[in-house]
């Protein structure tokens, strides 16, 4: 079976791409449907779907080395909709709820840009404007992602410099220069592809 073009595997990936990013999205809006009732639940006292979201002192999360030392922590939890299976457990404040919509949202918009690029190589014409652009989409998206980050982790969750932020620069970055070379070979790809059509 073909790599690209018709009927080939990148086809298959990008019906791969589509349901992961469809179940990720899903998840970073259930996400902030749920962040918003936590945050009217702590400002009102409210009770409201007690059993989807919780939010207290013990929310059923086993004590560990993060919150066992903090008294009276404020916790919550977010099971998925009708069912008892946890979605995400942490610690109630802004720091958290910034860094996990963060991830949550560049995945979701990192899947649904590989949809798009898979999609476009399982066409015929594989060298094409639309390849290109969602191709500087997703090197410019992954180089991006390196600055929000450092942000994120400096002044955010105010933590200090240590390897795993440089190990997650790097892979980003290096993605991000990868693709641009991808981009010049497509961008090539696409002048040889027009000047022949302009021969026929």
């Amino acid at each position: 079976m073909k790599l690209i073009g018709k009927n080939s595997v990148s086809k298959y990936f990008s019906y791969f791409f589509l349901v992961l990013f469809l179940f990720i999205a899903f998840h970073f809006i259930y996400e902030i449907i749920g962040f918003s009732i936590l945050y009217y639940k702590y400002k009102t006292g409210s009770n409201i779907l007690s059993e989807f979201f919780l939010l207290g002192n013990d929310v059923g999360w086993a004590k560990n080395e993060y919150t066992n030392p903090i008294k009276d922590v404020l916790k919550f939890k977010i099971y998925y909709p009708f069912t008892e299976q946890n979605l995400l457990t942490g610690i109630h404040n802004k720091s958290f709820i910034i860094n996990s919509l963060i991830s949550s949202s560049y995945f979701t918009v990192f899947s649904f840009v590989c949809y798009k690029i898979t999609e476009a190589l399982s066409k015929d014409y594989i060298f094409n404007l639309k390849t290109i652009d969602w191709f500087k989409k997703l090197a410019w998206l992954s180089i991006l992602f390196v600055p929000i980050q450092i942000i994120n982790w400096f002044f955010n969750l105010n933590l200090k410099m240590s390897a795993s932020l440089l190990y997650i620069s790097f892979i980003f970055l290096s993605l991000g220069i990868i693709l641009f070379f991808i981009i010049a070979f497509f961008k090539k790809g696409y002048e040889l592809q027009s000047e022949n059509d302009l021969t026929i």
